[in-house]
């Protein structure tokens, strides 16, 4: 299986999405950042890693949305 960075939020709430940190997980599993979305975007392109940003809802159990990917 290809390895690909997640970049998530694991539920959404009432405060503003671009005010609340997100985790990045590289392609090996290690937590590298919690930032902003942005921020964790541009280092995944840095790093040269494929990446996905997923979206989990809050009311619905296990149910994920991809937001943004590279590959």
């Amino acid at each position: 299986m290809e390895k690909i960075a997640r970049i998530y939020y694991s539920w959404w709430g009432n405060a503003n999405i671009k005010n609340r940190l997100w985790c990045l997980i590289n392609p090996d599993g290690e937590v590298e950042d919690y930032h902003n979305r942005e921020t964790l975007v541009a280092e995944a392109k840095e790093a040269g890693w494929k990446y996905r940003v997923e979206r989990w809802s809050r009311k619905e159990r296990n149910k994920m949305t991809i937001l943004e990917k590279n590959y």
